[in-house]
C-alpha cells in the first residue's frame, strides 16, 4: 500500500513540475482563485439552519461572504449564526430580528 502511495505522489510531482507557467496559464489560475472570493457579497441560503443548507452557508462564510441564515427553528438559526460568525474571516456580527 505504501509503494502505491509513493508512486502516486511521484506521478503527481512529475505532473505538477511539467506544467508550464506562461502568462495565459497564470491568468486563468488567478481567475479561478478570485472566483472563490465572495468578499462584499451577500448570500441567502434557504433552509440553512441544518443539513446541506447549513454546510453551504458555512462554506460561503469561510469564503468571505455575508450570509443570511434562514429556517423554521429559531434555536438552530442562532446556533448556525454563531458558528458562521466564528468561521467568517471578517467576524461579521450576528443579527437576529
Amino acid at each position: 500500500m505504501k509503494r502505491i502511495l509513493n508512486f502516486i505522489l511521484l506521478f503527481v510531482f512529475i505532473f505538477i513540475s511539467s506544467v508550464k507557467t506562461d502568462d495565459k496559464h497564470f491568468q486563468s489560475h488567478l481567475e479561478v482563485n478570485n472566483s472563490r472570493n465572495f468578499t462584499g457579497k451577500v448570500v441567502l441560503v434557504t433552509g440553512s439552519n441544518s443539513g446541506i443548507g447549513e454546510g453551504i452557508v458555512k462554506l460561503f462564510a469561510m469564503l468571505g461572504a455575508s450570509v443570511v441564515v434562514t429556517g423554521r427553528n429559531v434555536t438552530r438559526i442562532k446556533r448556525v449564526g454563531n458558528e458562521v460568525q466564528l468561521l467568517s474571516p471578517y467576524k461579521l456580527k450576528v443579527y437576529s430580528g
